[in-house]
């Protein structure tokens, strides 16, 4: 073999090189965009069961919602008064509720050991079990992923 030879087997070589690397970087590349949007979309969730949380926890916050809406939201009293709730009690109990349910989207979406996968079909089971959270997951389920209201209807049935 001459040096040229060899020289084509090199260029041969690097130039597969090249292509496996180029496709690695690719892979890795969607695998952070991915792990990003992830992140942003936990983030953003979070933001938005913290400010729900503060309803359900702040009588006093929940009483300034009912004063500032000089006509409470029709899908929230009904059920509160259904359920022998004050208006601010409702939507206490209301953001509660899209609290706990955001974070369950959050398990639903997470990468979850198969072992918590079973956790989190036990408690969307324990609380869609319960009137309450079962008629306020009908009035709000449209807030949330696609692929999630599936998976909450789905063990509902």
């Amino acid at each position: 073999m001459s040096v040229q030879d060899l020289g084509a087997i090199g260029e041969f070589v690097s130039s597969i090189a090249i292509v496996i690397t180029l496709i690695f970087l690719a892979v890795e590349t969607r695998r952070a965009r991915d792990a990003t949007q992830q992140s942003t979309r936990q983030a953003r969730q979070r933001i938005r069961t913290d400010l729900s949380l503060a309803l359900a926890v702040n009588p006093q916050l929940a009483e300034v919602m009912v004063k500032m809406f000089s006509e409470p939201d029709p899908e929230i009293v009904p059920t509160a008064s259904e359920f022998g709730l004050s208006t601010a009690e409702g939507i206490q109990v209301y953001n509660y509720t899209i609290a706990y349910f955001r974070y369950l989207e959050d398990q639903f979406f997470s990468d979850l050991p198969e072992t918590d996968r079973f956790s989190l079909e036990g408690q969307v089971k324990v609380i869609s079990s319960n009137p309450y959270f079962e008629k306020y997951w009908e009035q709000s389920k449209s807030m949330f992923d696609p692929r999630f209201q599936e998976y909450v209807d789905n063990l509902n049935r």
